[in-house]
């Protein structure tokens, strides 16, 4: 969501030594809670430090396999509740993830999932296999192909795909939803991208997974997945909407001490956002932008700068 600068800032004073040490942050409604409280919901893997690789709903067990792991608090997607998200990091050299979930789906579904490019298919040289659960001819795959878009597999080689590639480099939150011999929808950010009629669908017996598929093998993803779900029923466009909604209605930006310097970032799907300085909030006229660029730790921007009377308190500056 673009936010005008008008509508929305967020600022942080940095002026007693004793401020340092902790983050701040916008907070949004529970993004976990309304995933879980959202009905058909069949698995639902965090990679936090309790759950791990466990389902936090029905138990269901991961395993990793490869070099694949749980990245440190901070690695997974820009959910404004939880700085501290961690995502499954994948090199895309034979890591991915086995769930003990099979079966469940048979005539509808849904898939999401947070997603966190490094390259691109078509530079790796195959297809990117986000989640997989499809048996031959009876498919329920949700991946990026060779052609760079996102394709959404339900029946006997169907698909639904993305008009665009995703951009590397940045989160983004992806849906796919199906009604056999219905609707078949993806979805990018919360919005519907793409939509067309499928064809049946039957029971599935392979086991869910995660940055591979069990039924066509190769397909290593390279980047970073999180908060990953998975429903026995089609989810309706405007829950998709309300699960992203909660994740974040603005960037999160978070900022720490940094030895004799701050340490200020946000998440880098906000390539629109202007971070500013100011010494003195009672004069609203000093904010100015910050002069230097930004550099790119991990999924964020940051910047690293020295305490001055000059830039006591930032914010970002969303572009109209």
């Amino acid at each position: 969501m673009k936010v005008n600068f008008y509508d929305w800032c967020l600022s942080a004073l940095i002026l007693p030594l004793a401020f340092f040490g902790s983050n701040h942050s916008v907070q949004a409604d529970d993004y976990a809670g309304t995933i879980t409280n959202t009905p058909g919901l069949l698995g639902y893997w965090r990679f936090d430090a309790i759950s791990m690789t466990t389902s936090v709903v029905n138990g269901y067990q991961g395993t990793l396999h490869g070099n694949a792991q749980i990245g440190p608090p901070g690695s997974g997607a820009p959910v404004a509740t939880d700085p501290a998200n961690q995502g499954l990091i994948l090199d895309g050299n034979s890591s991915y993830l086995v769930t003990t979930l099979t079966g469940k789906i048979t005539n509808s579904g849904t898939t999401m999932a947070w997603v966190y490019l490094t390259n691109y298919p078509s530079v790796a040289g195959r297809i990117f296999q986000i989640t997989a659960e499809g048996d031959d001819g009876n498919d329920f795959d949700f991946q990026l192909n060779t052609d760079n878009l996102l394709h959404f597999y339900t029946d006997s080689g169907g698909s639904t795909t993305s008009p665009q590639p995703l951009p590397t480099n940045q989160w983004h939150f992806l849906a796919g939803t199906f009604v056999a011999n219905n609707t078949r929808v993806v979805y990018i950010d919360g919005v519907p991208v793409a939509t067309n009629t499928p064809g049946s669908h039957g029971l599935d017996t392979s086991f869910y997974t995660i940055g591979e598929n069990l039924q066509f093998t190769g397909r290593y993803f390279e980047g970073t997945i999180a908060e990953v779900a998975v429903f026995s029923q089609a989810l309706t466009a405007l829950q998709i909407s309300n699960i992203y909604a909660t994740a974040f209605a603005q960037p999160v930006l978070s900022i720490s001490r940094a030895g004799h310097a701050v340490a200020v970032s946000w998440p880098t799907n906000f390539p629109n956002y202007t971070l500013q300085t100011n010494g003195m909030l009672a004069l609203p006229g000093a904010w100015a932008d910050y002069p230097a660029t930004y550099d790119i730790v991990s999924t964020n921007y940051q910047v690293t700068d020295p305490i001055s009377a000059t830039a006591q308190s930032y914010r970002l500056r969303g572009q109209p």
